[in-house]
């Protein structure tokens, strides 16, 4: 461990604070068209307990394959974004 955060040949992964993943939720919600289903969602995210809130609203409404899709393309970009910063190529899978 100590080798790889001596090294210059690894990069720290973003932090929590710079992936927000209440902010990708949030954004999800957004995108969806069916306006009953948008406001559940965005229901769900205020409160305590919204993470726990939102994966079941979203198991509940049978939406969880788009919300994977969304959280895994927000994720990548974000990757992206963070491999730029440094100079590092992104290679997609």
């Amino acid at each position: 461990m100590r080798e790889v955060v001596r090294s210059a040949d690894w990069l720290l992964l973003p932090s929590s604070f710079e992936i927000h993943e209440w902010e990708i939720m949030k954004r999800f919600a957004r995108t969806v068209r069916d306006s009953e289903v948008a406001e559940r969602l965005d229901r769900a995210l205020h409160g305590r307990g919204a993470f726990r809130m939102f994966r079941d609203a979203v198991h509940r409404l049978g939406i969880e394959p788009d919300w994977q899709r969304f959280r895994r393309s927000t994720l990548r970009e974000i990757a992206r974004r963070h491999l730029d910063r440094f100079g590092v190529p992104y290679v997609p899978e």
